[in-house]
């Protein structure tokens, strides 16, 4: 396999493995096809001439490698909604575990906003608890 920009050949694992990528053919289609990056420098002179896709973090197959690390992954608008404790109560299971997996996802991104929300998540829980026994303890009588 060959660099996709320097064309260096790459022995063992690539910096980078990216999938669907569109290319042409030699008989003029455009297809999908697999790239490989050799390093930073190359990645960074693909994403500086607009070569990359918008959307790179989709179509790299190496992911785990960017585990815990600063992604080449070009920032984009996030779509993700934090959603309120109750909120999430009045959703089904499914959809509360998709909730959490595209979180986590993001928790990569900003680990910081993810400690923040789960601290309103736990004072939230923290709030109905006490608004419970409080609304227990007022239907007690001492007469």
């Amino acid at each position: 396999m060959n660099c996709w920009h320097c064309n260096k050949s790459i022995l063992g694992k690539s910096w980078n493995h990216l999938k669907d990528i569109k290319d042409v053919s030699e008989d003029g289609h455009i297809v999908n096809v697999e790239k490989h990056i050799c390093g930073y420098t190359c990645y960074k002179r693909l994403r500086e001439s607009n070569t990359l896709p918008q959307d790179l973090w989709s179509h790299i197959v190496n992911k785990e490698d960017y585990k815990g690390l600063i992604s080449p992954v070009i920032p984009r608008k996030n779509t993700f909604q934090f959603l309120t404790h109750a909120e999430l109560k009045n959703m089904d299971e499914e959809d509360v575990d998709k909730y959490y997996q595209e979180r986590d996802e993001l928790m990569c991104m900003n680990p910081d906003m993810i400690n923040i929300h789960d601290e309103q998540l736990k004072e939230d829980q923290r709030t109905e608890y006490l608004e419970r026994e409080s609304s227990c303890e007022e239907n007690f009588d001492d007469y």
